[in-house]
């Protein structure tokens, strides 16, 4: 589980608005990255793309609970190409990790 896997304090985010927070003196937490399942592909998030410092001394998941609708948020799509085709109703990826590689990586097309 990814509470366990995590090494540091749990703290309440006092906003309210994250379920998993943690103690951080420098901003950073040592996590392992989460797997996002789409239809036709698997993207492996860094945690750098899934836990932000809200505060200082605070570092929360940002992946919360939505009842209607679920949103790959910015803070996720930060090391990605993101395309959308709005004819066919379908979504792309491309993932980056500098300027260098952006155009050697794969495309993953998601539906």
């Amino acid at each position: 589980m990814l509470v366990d896997s995590i090494k540091a304090t749990k703290k309440d985010d006092p906003s309210g608005t994250f379920g998993l927070c943690y103690e951080s003196e420098n901003g950073i937490i040592d996590a392992p990255k989460i797997v996002a399942h789409f239809t036709n592909a698997d993207l492996e998030l860094l945690p750098s793309s899934t836990f932000a410092q809200v505060e200082e001394g605070l570092v929360c998941l940002t992946i919360v609970p939505a009842e209607d609708i679920a949103i790959f948020g910015n803070l996720a799509q930060g090391n990605f190409l993101i395309g959308y085709d709005l004819v066919a109703n379908k979504g792309s990826l491309k993932k980056y990790t500098n300027a260098m590689e952006m155009f050697q990586k794969t495309v993953v097309t998601l539906e």
